[in-house]
């Protein structure tokens, strides 16, 4: 159960992305769209031992909201988007030595979203590769960022978000994250090739999508 909860305006799409994407490894912590509807709490004067100053304007500025949440909207979209998107399988090889060298020479199910690849240590040390995350050890000048990019599942299948790392992810050729304005590539069936970090990088992966009934 998560320890902390970040609760973000609705009109505040693209800040609600970039906390989702460097919180999405983090399970102590939940990024949530303010959904309710409806007047916001007046100035009367408030019940003993709650605060009797309405923060609900200055957190909106900010891009914050406080919510009370019931689970009933936020359950049944999720049960949805998991029905959706539930026969989709990823599995992740490396293609450049670099990137066989950090998985192995066998393939790797993904199968816990969201999937976070990272800069972790530096060359010559063992790469991290656990259910949720895969750290890279990289050297300066470092061509993966510390939480580089993330595979999400959501109601539009599987995509690679690059919301926060440096020189960017190539995905099939399209760049996405550092300074090309893009964030998003959503992955096709079969072979997508995933560069992490620029042209001449030593990780280049292939994540491969099927269907369980294949």
């Amino acid at each position: 159960m998560p320890k902390k909860m970040y609760v973000v305006s609705r009109a505040k799409p693209e800040l609600h992305e970039r906390l989702s994407t460097y919180f999405a490894a983090d399970d102590a912590t939940k990024v949530v769209l303010d959904r309710r509807q409806g007047e916001r709490r007046g100035p009367e004067t408030a019940a003993p031992g709650r605060r009797r100053r309405d923060l609900s304007g200055d957190l909106q500025n900010r891009g914050w909201a406080i919510i009370e949440l019931n689970g009933s909207q936020e359950v049944s979209t999720e049960a949805r988007v998991r029905a959706e998107v539930a026969s989709v399988v990823a599995v992740i090889e490396g293609r450049t030595p670099a990137a066989v060298a950090a998985l192995g020479a066998q393939p790797r199910s993904i199968s816990h979203f969201p999937y976070t690849i990272e800069r972790c240590g530096e060359v010559g040390g063992r790469a991290l590769v656990l259910d949720r995350r895969l750290g890279l050890p990289d050297r300066e000048p470092f061509r993966v960022s510390r939480r580089h990019c993330v595979l999400v599942r959501d109601k539009q299948g599987l995509s690679i978000v690059d919301a926060t790392s440096r020189l960017g992810t190539v995905v099939n050729g399209v760049r996405i994250g550092g300074s090309s304005g893009r964030r998003r590539a959503t992955l096709k069936p079969g072979t997508n090739e995933i560069a992490l970090g620029g042209p001449g990088t030593p990780y280049i992966f292939d994540v491969v999508l099927s269907t369980a009934a294949i």
